[in-house]
């Protein structure tokens, strides 16, 4: 995966630093031979470049390709055409991609209930937060808009020297949520898995 540091990691795109995490998106090194996957192969870029870009369907598809990739030999557990959520039992991690808004969440495995639980509270309308054992999740109304803010829990002892220098009270995703986009999460959950 690119490396990442606030204030000094140019976008690919632009050329501008990225100042905040919420802004960014990393891409690990891609074998693919599209220009898309080129220019984007271990990089960095802003969020917002990438969904105004007018190669966006390409990038959001190559972002499904590294999703499938991620997921190879874990379960699925729901897939639609925005979403992708996978049990990986090996890694005792789940893996949750929003495809439209270029967004992969990591958690560990025993708290994925809470986070079907979470999404479902906030898919109802209701503003709701939980905190897991990697990352702290919270969607809540501000002057009539909904946003789904992500942040980051202090590492355990042993995961420190590999966590980033992202600052812990700075929000990893900090997105415009609409209930529509996960209102149907607690119907797909329940389908049959499917191979990627």
């Amino acid at each position: 995966m690119a490396l990442l540091v606030l204030g000094k990691t140019r976008c690919v795109l632009c050329g501008r630093s990225i100042e905040t995490a919420s802004e960014a998106v990393a891409f690990p090194p891609l074998g693919s031979a599209t220009d898309v996957s080129r220019q984007l192969s271990d990089a960095v870029a802003h969020r917002a470049h990438l969904l105004a870009d007018p190669r966006a369907a390409q990038i959001t598809e190559l972002w499904r390709e590294i999703a499938d990739n991620r997921v190879a030999g874990a379960r699925i557990l729901a897939r639609d055409d925005s979403r992708l959520l996978a049990i990986d039992d090996r890694a005792g991690v789940f893996r949750y991609f929003w495809f439209p808004r270029l967004i992969a969440l990591e958690d560990e495995s025993n708290s994925l209930r809470s986070f079907a639980d979470f999404l479902a509270r906030s898919a109802s309308g209701a503003d709701a937060a939980v905190e897991l054992v990697r990352f702290t999740y919270s969607v809540t109304t501000v002057d009539g808009r909904r946003r789904l803010v992500v942040g980051q829990r202090p590492p355990a002892p042993r995961d420190f020297a590999v966590t980033s220098a992202i600052s812990l009270s700075e929000p990893l995703i900090d997105e415009p949520f609409e209930d529509t986009e996960w209102a149907d999460f607690a119907a797909l959950e329940s389908t049959p898995s499917q191979s990627p």
